[in-house]
């Protein structure tokens, strides 16, 4: 939850975050992590930078919406 941290790396390597989007696992994804812990500061800087909220699993279990629902965090579902 070092949204300081995550804005520095991401100004170093701004692929960084495509390059994890595509993850084989969905819940390794940054903004579904963010989404699951209601890190909103996070979920807001990827989403800034490029990360899709509406993006859906195969199974459409671990979306950052289904997260964001499934564990109560309204502030983050308001973004997506």
């Amino acid at each position: 939850n070092d949204v300081e941290m995550l804005r520095a790396l991401l100004d170093i390597d701004p692929g960084q975050l495509e390059e994890m989007e595509e993850a084989d696992s969905p819940v390794t994804r940054p903004l579904v992590i963010a989404c699951l812990y209601g890190y909103v500061e996070v979920a807001e800087l990827l989403l800034d930078r490029g990360a899709r909220g509406t993006a859906m699993d195969a199974s459409d279990v671990h979306s950052p919406v289904i997260m964001a629902c499934t564990f109560g965090n309204p502030a983050i579902l308001s973004l997506l």
